[in-house]
């Protein structure tokens, strides 16, 4: 179940630990918006920040870097209070953000219910009622850096596409870098036996294309968020949290669990010899 589990069988009963959760809970946002004015500023922006995270960063930090082709934010939670955050992060990361011009810094502390609800995009704490979801036309695909990150060639590759083609993309598309590995990362340091093939991801970059119209995603779409992926390099993983149906069984096998896939068809012929749990991508016994 740790990872693989749409192939192995149906959780019936979750045995939950709790801990205690801090008192104050810091969620900010850093405005380097400015920085998508060229090519070569948005590739130094995303390496200072990934040198940073690297060689600064502390397990209390939680990030994840929004980029569209006129938008570069980071958005995260810090587990402390706003003297620790101001002293051990923001002080430290602006430093190096002096030739940056359009800085936005925003910061609020709140109790940990209201961070949830705010995760929840608003919505109450309610676990009583069935959530009923809007269904949405969505086309998704995934990169997993592994560490120490993504080198200054790949990331002027994929900034010279997002600069070129993406205010001309043919639908909403969303793109998040979501901080993994680094310094202090809790991540990487539980390296459990698992299905989970990118333990040693220093970024998961999710690529979202959205269409609000029904019928099939547009092929334009396809081609952009695909190619999204592609302006990264070919080196890198995906996770099946953000099913691609694009890929054939071989490939999400590869991208999603690398090296543990052997393993992993040796449990499905012990867990599932009669393969009940099916699909497109599901792993095969051996």
């Amino acid at each position: 179940m740790r990872g693989a589990a749409d192939s192995f069988g149906i959780a019936v009963n979750f045995y939950l630990r709790t801990h205690k959760v801090t008192e104050e809970v810091l969620k900010f946002n850093i405005d380097l918006s400015d920085t998508m004015e060229t090519v070569e500023s948005a590739v130094n922006t995303f390496l200072y920040i990934q040198n940073f995270v690297n060689f600064w960063g502390t397990r209390d930090l939680n990030l994840v870097v929004r980029i569209h082709h006129d938008r570069f934010e980071i958005e995260g939670v810090y587990m402390g209070d706003r003297d620790e955050f101001q002293h051990e992060v923001l002080s430290p990361f602006l430093l190096g953000c002096r030739g940056l011009t359009g800085i936005g810094v925003q910061f609020t502390s709140v109790d940990w219910l209201t961070l949830m609800e705010w995760s929840a995009n608003g919505a109450d704490l309610d676990t009583t009622n069935v959530v009923n979801l809007e269904p949405a036309n969505i086309f998704t695909k995934s990169v997993a850096v592994s560490n120490p990150g993504l080198t200054r060639d790949e990331l002027v590759s994929y900034f010279t596409f997002l600069l070129s083609n993406g205010e001309g993309a043919h639908v909403e598309y969303y793109i998040g870098a979501q901080l993994c590995g680094g310094m202090g990362s809790q991540i990487n340091a539980h390296c459990t036996r698992d299905a989970y093939g990118q333990r040693n991801a220093m970024w998961l970059f999710q690529h979202a294309g959205e269409h609000h119209e029904r019928g099939p995603f547009p092929e334009k779409g396809i081609r952009f968020i695909e190619n999204l992926n592609k302006a990264l390099g070919s080196r890198h993983g995906a996770v099946p949290n953000y099913s691609d149906p694009s890929l054939t069984r071989d490939e999400a096998h590869r991208l999603y669990y690398g090296e543990k896939i052997e393993e992993l068809r040796q449990l499905k012929g012990k867990l599932d010899p009669k393969n009940v749990f099916s699909h497109p991508q599901s792993i095969e016994m051996k």
